[in-house]
């Protein structure tokens, strides 16, 4: 399976999870997000980044999943009507989520849904899960964000 990130230019080289708190893990747990789509990565991208997307360089860093991963899952129906939410409270339960899910080591690979597109998946990568050397980056692509978006 291939997943897609988009990150900026100067990041693009190397997996890499900076351990900074995001939806679904807390500060100091480090993660990789990713999207199953290009586009989806980028709707990604704009609702957090908003117009800096036109003033940077940025790439799509493509990453080959080894079928053999074994991958868990959390599907929006079975989540808190609030998890979508931008409330702190809304986060803390998504990274509680999240957080419990690298401590138990289960899988390399989490499935969870968009709050842009709830239908559609982001997926996160434990680093330090021993599973996490079948993970690579295969290549990376040039990326421009079209400024027709914003116009």
């Amino acid at each position: 399976m291939e997943l897609y990130r988009i990150t900026l230019t100067k990041y693009a080289s190397q997996l890499y999870a900076p351990a900074y708190p995001g939806r679904w893990n807390s500060k100091g747990v480090p993660v990789i997000y990713c999207s199953w789509s290009r586009s989806l990565a980028s709707l990604e991208n704009l609702v957090h980044r908003g117009e800096k997307v036109l003033s940077s360089l940025f790439s799509i860093m493509v990453i080959e999943i080894d079928d053999s991963l074994k991958t868990a899952s959390i599907q929006s129906d079975s989540l808190d009507d609030e998890w979508s939410g931008s409330s702190a409270d809304a986060y803390r339960y998504c990274q509680r989520l999240g957080d419990e899910w690298v401590k138990s080591s289960d899988s390399c690979l989490l499935q969870i849904p968009s709050v842009i597109i709830p239908e559609e998946s982001n997926y996160m990568i434990n680093v330090e899960h021993e599973d996490f050397k079948k993970v690579q980056l295969i290549r990376v692509e040039e990326f421009r964000f079209d400024k027709r978006m914003f116009s």
